[in-house]
């Protein structure tokens, strides 16, 4: 247990110190991906770049969705159990979440193969079918750091997840490429699920080792309750993973140039850079707005939430303000081809950063039990994903894709935090009640 975690003193005392923590693990975390991707740009052909990319957006994607969302209600769940000092039914909640991920996971692999085989070109499917195979290793590694995290260990699980992972996939792609003879896609998917395997396994030995810190019972297992529960969060999850990963899963299931899909991926590589801001600061807030929710604390939750935009909001627009600046010239690291696609960079920049703003609501929206309004909101900008981005591509190509992806985006977020709003508000007219 990390010493800022452990502390009861009013936790939301160190949020701004442990928040800039995260913020900056994370940026190490970048740095290693985008090394990554630009290595792979420069390493492997257009064709070969282009598989790599489809493959690991599929994975990601199923990979998100196969976590069924028992991560994020962990979010919600362990710190309502450690605050009532009741071990036996955290034990019995790591334990429902290992079973429910491996059997989640065992169904999307089914799912992906299908999927994937139905791809014409052979190297493509090939590539992809390898890569599904990885599913359950991303989604374990995805929900043993969220618990690692929802148990008060923010710093242990941001620095697996964000440097770990990233520095052993990093450096089996760049060993396997100075010494395999034909490096491809394939190998580099291969590199890429070996990192999140070793993560996954680290995590779970942390949180074992968590277990046997405190008594060692184990209660039952509410399975009804905590699936009933879970499901909001997976519907939830795999809508918010849809948003982010349509772009790039759909232009790898139509027809296209292999030099379309790559030529796209660093423009988004480089523009949900910003996302990792928020993804860092609010694992540690969310198990604290768990507690605000639970109690109908309204002030806390306006604390937390000022601290947060303070500097979140700073950092984004900063961001926003240098991909305007410099966004060629960070293209251009990829090769000079890829400056075409600049326009298509700051589409993806805007609806990235206005999602950062307010990335709090759609967990808050869940916490307050207003998943059927979140869901409504999510299920129509997904819908309206499927529809406009192959009319986007057909007419506008790359461009129109990140176009649609940010007014979307965007529109999913600006939505649920005025839905957020309206939920507070009837939450303490309740409590005036």
């Amino acid at each position: 247990m990390e010493p800022f975690a452990a502390s009861n003193e009013n936790r939301s005392h160190f949020s701004s110190v442990i928040a800039g923590i995260l913020i900056g693990a994370n940026v190490t975390g970048v740095m290693l991906s985008y090394a990554l991707t630009l290595f792979l740009a420069r390493t492997l052909d257009s064709n070969q770049f282009d598989s790599f990319v489809g493959a690991i957006a599929v994975l990601t994607m199923l990979g998100a969705v196969s976590e069924a969302g028992v991560g994020k209600y962990g979010y919600k769940r362990l710190p309502l159990a450690d605050r009532a000092s009741d071990t036996s039914e955290r034990n019995a909640y790591l334990r429902f979440a290992k079973r429910t991920v491996f059997l989640c996971s065992a169904i999307f692999v089914a799912c992906g193969i299908f999927l994937e085989s139905a791809l014409p070109n052979e190297a493509v499917e090939f590539t992809s079918i390898t890569s599904v195979l990885f599913i359950p290793a991303v989604a374990g590694c995805g929900v043993a750091v969220d618990l690692l995290i929802a148990s008060q260990s923010p710093i242990t699980g941001t620095l697996i997840a964000r440097a770990l992972v990233p520095t052993i996939t990093l450096s089996l792609i760049v060993v396997g490429s100075q010494t395999i003879r034909g490096f491809d896609a394939t190998m580099a998917v291969i590199c890429f699920g070996i990192g999140s395997t070793l993560g996954l396994l680290l995590c779970a030995a942390l949180l074992q080792r968590f277990r046997w810190m405190g008594k060692t019972n184990v209660g039952e297992i509410q399975w009804q309750h905590w699936i009933s529960r879970s499901l909001s969060y997976f519907a939830v999850t795999c809508a918010i993973t849809w948003l982010f990963k349509a772009p790039l899963v759909m232009l790898h299931h139509l027809p296209h140039s292999a030099a379309e899909l790559g030529l796209l991926a660093p423009a988004f590589e480089t523009g949900c850079l910003v996302l990792l801001l928020s993804k860092s600061a609010d694992k540690y807030y969310l198990p604290m707005l768990a507690v605000a929710i639970d109690q109908g604390d309204i002030e806390t939750d306006e604390r937390l939430r000022r601290r947060r935009q303070s500097l979140i909001g700073g950092a984004a627009c900063i961001f926003w303000l240098a991909i305007v600046l410099i966004g060629k010239q960070i293209l251009s690291l990829f090769g000079p081809q890829f400056v075409v696609s600049y326009p298509a960079l700051l589409w993806v920049t805007t609806g990235a950063c206005i999602w950062t703003l307010f990335s709090l609501s759609p967990s808050a929206l869940l916490f307050m039990r207003r998943s059927k309004q979140l869901a409504l909101n999510l299920i129509f900008h997904s819908l309206a994903l499927m529809v406009l981005i192959p009319i986007a591509f057909y007419q506008h190509g790359n461009t129109g894709v990140a176009f649609v992806f940010a007014v979307c985006l965007a529109s999913t977020a600006a939505i649920a935090r005025i839905q957020e709003s309206i939920a507070w508000k009837s939450e303490s007219e309740t409590m005036a009640t």
